[in-house]
């Protein structure tokens, strides 16, 4: 059975900066020369990889295909999501999670996800 649509928002890194603290909790991802980056906001902090739970790519985060990076960042974004009380089911949903949400995000290199829409989406499927 397929989990709720978490909508996925293009964004650009202009826009981020400006205006992201306004718009509550959220994810925002770049793919940049430099590699892949996800910022937790409104803390203004990278998400981090969480390689101590698993090391799917220590190379870092990716999305749009279902493989190693976005298999971590599915896992770094239910982990921070759901907070340390609640990591089991971080870790039970995180390959769905890749496979059909991260696993689709096709195309854009910019995007915002809200951690109440990530949050809403595991009580769904649990």
């Amino acid at each position: 059975m397929k989990g709720p649509a978490i909508p996925v928002h293009a964004w650009g890194p202009e826009e981020a900066r400006a205006g992201a603290h306004r718009l509550g909790p959220c994810y925002l991802a770049a793919r940049t020369v430099h590699g892949c980056f996800v910022l937790v906001m409104p803390r203004e902090v990278a998400l981090l990889l969480r390689l101590d739970v698993r090391n799917h790519s220590p190379t870092g985060f990716e999305w749009g295909y279902g493989g190693s990076g976005p298999a971590q960042l599915s896992l770094a974004l239910l982990l921070d999501a759901l907070g340390h009380p609640l990591r089991h089911h971080a870790v039970k949903l995180y390959q769905r999670f890749k496979r059909e949400v991260i696993g689709r995000i096709h195309g854009i290199d910019s995007w915002l996800i809200y951690k109440d829409d990530i949050i809403k989406w595991c009580e769904e499927v649990l």
